[in-house]
């Protein structure tokens, strides 16, 4: 008897995580190349407007390719809508984090803005009305734990004497992309992640144009050439790419799987600039981030063991089935 192929949802969680994953890296490239953009006199109020109005024809182009290539059902205009007030979310989140990072340093912000796993979670237990799982809890613990070595070494003194503005800021952000997330894997059971992709980021850009007006004089998008390409770069590279990958990550591991992988972006993003800026790399930083990828590497262990386990039931259950043994019968009689 031929053996059952593994279940969709088992090889469709490990494809999300994988995706997470990639986006992740992809992400963490974005914080080095920005600092590059920067470098050349662009602001962060243009390099944040411009980022947005690039991407968006981006997103509807590939979304509109795909679509061509693979019809799907047509969608409702709730699920379109409900999308793009997640695309606003994403852009408030967005707009918080850099505000924190201006009154509070990155460092410091990143402590913060990355407990939003620890927000999923509870967003998704009380839709469900069920605990989290106790070991994705005990992995965010363990992690941020390390996230705090990583972004803030000195530890939380880095936030003692920060303004209040700033972490209120970073803890707004924090909230606001948990939503962002949530939101997102409930619109996308009914648009899928390239259409979703596609809605969000209208909505993000709907959003932007309404705050333009009262965020941008016109000096802050007089842009450079060298910034331009640079910014280009980071738009399609650590923009478009990777918010693809997430998307589809979360359609197929879940929004809490794939926030407490995202934890893995402040380390790849501190070794990459020790690699590629030069950057001081401190022994602390390094324990952080091993305790980082620790964690996240244990829950990923745990899952695909559970899989294997649930796999495995599968299987046993469908060799002592009467069905399947009617067969092996048949052929002795003959």
């Amino acid at each position: 008897m031929v053996a059952p192929a593994p279940a969709p949802s088992a090889v469709s969680s490990h494809q999300g995580a994988l995706f997470v994953l990639l986006a992740t890296c992809l992400f963490a490239f974005k914080g080095i190349l920005a600092r590059v953009v920067l470098g050349t006199g662009i602001s962060v109020v243009a390099v944040v407007s411009l980022r947005v109005l690039l991407a968006t024809p981006l997103y509807v182009g590939v979304a509109l390719l795909l679509a061509r290539r693979a019809p799907q059902a047509p969608s409702s205009r709730r699920a379109r809508v409900e999308a793009m007030v997640a695309g606003a979310f994403f852009l408030f989140a967005a707009g918080c984090d850099f505000s924190a990072i201006d009154r509070i340093g990155a460092g410091p912000s990143r402590v913060i803005l990355f407990s939003f796993p620890g927000f999923v979670l509870l967003i998704e237990a009380a839709r469900t009305r069920a605990w989290p799982r106790r070991l994705e809890v005990l992995t965010f613990a363990v992690a941020w734990v390390g996230l705090v070595g990583v972004a803030a070494p000195e530890g939380p003194r880095a936030l003692a004497s920060k303004d209040l503005s700033g972490v209120l800021f970073a803890l707004c952000g924090a909230v606001s992309y948990a939503i962002f997330l949530t939101a997102s894997q409930r619109s996308m059971r009914s648009l899928g992640s390239v259409r979703f992709t596609a809605y969000s980021n209208i909505g993000t850009f709907v959003a932007l144009l309404a705050a333009l007006p009262f965020v941008v004089s016109p000096t802050d998008l007089d842009v450079n050439p060298t910034g331009f390409a640079w910014l280009t770069v980071m738009v399609v590279a650590c923009t478009v790419l990777p918010f693809f990958l997430l998307s589809s990550g979360i359609e197929r591991a879940g929004a809490g799987p794939a926030s407490l992988l995202t934890l893995v972006g402040p380390p790849i993003t501190v070794v990459a600039a020790y690699a590629l800026l030069g950057e001081r790399l401190t022994p602390v930083q390094i324990a952080g981030a091993a305790l980082v990828l620790g964690s996240i590497s244990s829950l990923k262990l745990s899952d695909a063991r559970r899989a294997r386990l649930a796999q495995r039931r599968l299987d046993l259950a469908g060799s002592t089935h009467p069905a399947a043994q009617a067969a092996p019968a048949g052929h002795a009689r003959a």
